[in-house]
């Protein structure tokens, strides 16, 4: 899905967003990171799960209010019960893809939690993550031919975690950052 700069309802103006690439979306547990395969978020019986999605040629110009940010994931299996995740974004402009977890020690002040009932099913899952957009505007607008990444970060206990489709998975289902301003 391309860059998408359009007129919203009330004048808005946004952006929509979908991981286009493998090294742009995958996960990392304990000191292995994987970026060819699915995206996991929980816990498994040594570490918590943790994954990130990152998006390219994001373009908010100076000047302007963030009105609504969103990332849509898409739950694809669901292994034991009750988990969760904290979504932050990597903390630093143009992240690139972790190849250690010590990327993931960049993150931002500001998170939003989702679970454990986030995974009582499968399917798309929609996260507000406006305050984490205002405050990644805030230190480095504007944002011209830009990244931003995601970092789910694993919570729970036991062996369970959810599979978000990745772009591996399947590229028309991986996931999705939009922003309106």
């Amino acid at each position: 899905m391309g860059y998408i700069n359009r007129v919203a309802s009330g004048g808005a103006r946004g952006i929509l967003k979908q991981v286009n690439a493998s090294n742009d979306d995958g996960h990392w547990y304990g000191p292995t990171c994987d970026k060819t395969s699915g995206l996991l978020a929980g816990y498994n019986t040594t570490y918590p799960m943790n994954s990130w999605a990152r998006w390219s040629g994001i373009d908010i110009p100076n000047g302007v209010t963030i009105l609504s940010a969103y990332v849509d994931i898409k739950i694809s299996s669901l292994v034991g019960t009750s988990c969760g995740f904290y979504i932050y974004f990597n903390d630093v402009r143009n992240p690139t893809y972790p190849t250690t977890a010590a990327v993931a020690d960049a993150k931002t002040l500001t998170s939003n939690y989702a679970g454990p009932c986030y995974y009582t099913t499968t399917g798309w899952k929609t996260i507000d993550v406006l305050s984490i957009i205002q405050e990644l505007y805030a230190s480095y607008k504007p944002y011209t031919n830009d990244e931003m990444m995601a970092l789910f970060k694993g919570t729970g206990s036991g062996a369970n975690y959810g599979w978000m489709t990745s772009y591996d998975n399947s590229p028309a289902n991986a996931p999705i950052l939009r922003i309106t301003w």
